[in-house]
């Protein structure tokens, strides 16, 4: 079995690499399987790549399709009944990769997809540009896409012919070159404001603003406070002993702002799930202060 067998058959770690721990088991597993087998699976993920390769430019067409129809639905049927808080929009463009996924690509590649079309229809594009773009595989505008605005001012330059301006024409280049030149001017990642679950109803939008004013009493309480040390790992535990762990947990509990929390639910099953713990931290620090008279 050759060096690509092992790889697709694999199980990954969490970087997503194929994890080589398990190669004694690939062997086991390989056993009891026939070649034919092990052949007609290779031949099923070589087509399935064939195919995601050879449809890509309808799936980014599709995805385009649906960001443009969300900014439509923004810009026109915002506060329609059945449109209530703009939630179709925000299921678009959420749903858009899920939605991909289901038509058989790949969630990698469902996921350059979407961010190439986000990209495409989230800036302004002046007509040289379109019918550059319109030359261009999805790989190359995936890795447009991924640089700075200064490295698309470098791309623009280098395809541009000598003497004249880009809106002259373009020359060719290739996908390869655009990774270097995205390598060297990489975007700076933002959040999307789509990425979050978007309350659909008053009660889901009031939580989310008790939330928020929740978040932003602990950062104001937590820059008061000396900043505590971090809390410590499994493999840590047994090399710190119980007054380093009550010193770090009481530099830690004197950071929270407890009265921002007292409505808070996540709280009160805190409470209740160590309400036994609590009672005896109660009655030790009743016990230290009676030693203490």
């Amino acid at each position: 079995m050759n060096q690509l067998n092992y790889t697709l058959m694999l199980p990954v770690d969490k970087a997503g690499e194929p994890d080589h721990r398990f190669n004694d088991s690939l062997e086991r597993i390989r056993n009891q399987l026939t070649d034919q087998t092990i052949k007609e699976l290779i031949e099923f993920h070589t087509h399935i790549k064939q195919l995601q390769k050879g449809y890509s430019k309808q799936g980014l067409d599709f995805a385009v399709a649906v960001f443009k129809e969300a900014a439509y639905l923004d810009n026109n049927h915002r506060f329609n009944e059945d449109n209530r808080y703009g939630y179709k929009s925000k299921v678009l463009r959420k749903q858009a990769q899920q939605t991909i996924e289901r038509l058989g690509f790949s969630k990698n590649n469902s996921h350059k997809l979407v961010s190439t079309a986000d990209w495409l229809t989230s800036r302004f594009s002046g007509k040289d540009e379109l019918q550059w773009f319109e030359k261009l595989s999805p790989s190359h505008k995936y890795e447009l896409s991924r640089m700075s605005s200064q490295g698309y001012r470098v791309v623009q330059e280098e395809v541009s012919y000598p003497d004249f301006d880009f809106s002259a024409g373009q020359q060719s280049i290739s996908v390869r070159r655009l990774e270097q030149i995205r390598r060297s001017y990489p975007k700076q990642e933002m959040p999307s404001s789509d990425a979050a679950t978007f309350p659909e109803t008053p009660q889901e939008q009031s939580k989310e603003l008790q939330q928020i004013h929740q978040n932003q009493s602990l950062k104001t309480c937590s820059e008061q406070h000396t900043e505590p040390s971090p809390l410590p790992t499994d493999g840590e535990l047994d090399q710190i002993n119980n007054a380093e762990m009550v010193e770090r947990f009481t530099v830690l509990a004197q950071s929270v702002d407890w009265a921002a929390l007292g409505e808070c639910a996540a709280i009160r099953r805190f409470q209740a799930s160590m309400s036994e713990t609590l009672n005896c931290m109660t009655e030790l620090t009743s016990h230290s202060s009676d030693l203490q008279k």
